[in-house]
């Protein structure tokens, strides 16, 4: 997952700044203050610690957001369900990333969707969605998907 407004460079910059912070001795500092919905808008002058508990939560918590990267929090069911003023991360019409194939979990409530090179990774797993509900991996090679049920 990444904001729609970020390319490429972007989100491997700021993944290498979290990356070596989780990989220093004093890791367990960073951790304690890398969790909250603060701040939820992206800019350059934030400050790193802020940058990265953005990227943090762009890449493992966001569902929802505006084509500014304004993250939204609340919201946990599928990409029908947006609140007002927000998309499911993936549907922005000027989203950057579009021909880069994005493999994501950590959405449950996502129903199916048909969007070219997005793969979400797991459908009701969560939420006691027993119908239906699967853990799916997908072949590289052809994007052959094979599912199980959980």
């Amino acid at each position: 997952m990444s904001p729609p407004n970020w390319d490429k460079n972007t989100l491997l910059s700021q993944s290498f700044t979290v990356e070596k912070h989780l990989k220093k001795s004093d890791a367990e500092g960073f951790i304690n203050q890398m969790y909250g919905n603060s701040p939820h808008t992206w800019h350059l002058d934030l400050e790193e610690m802020e940058a990265c508990r953005y990227t943090i939560n762009a890449c493992m918590r966001m569902r929802f957001c505006r084509a500014d990267g304004t993250l939204e929090f609340e919201h946990k069911m599928g990409q029908n369900t947006a609140p007002i003023g927000f998309k499911a991360w993936f549907l922005h019409e000027h989203r950057i990333l579009t021909n880069t194939d994005i493999f994501f979990g950590h959405w449950s409530t996502l129903s199916a969707i048909n969007t070219p090179h997005i793969y979400p990774m797991d459908h009701g797993c969560v939420w006691g969605q027993a119908l239906g509900a699967q853990l799916s991996a997908i072949r590289f090679e052809d994007r052959q998907v094979f599912s199980v049920g959980c």
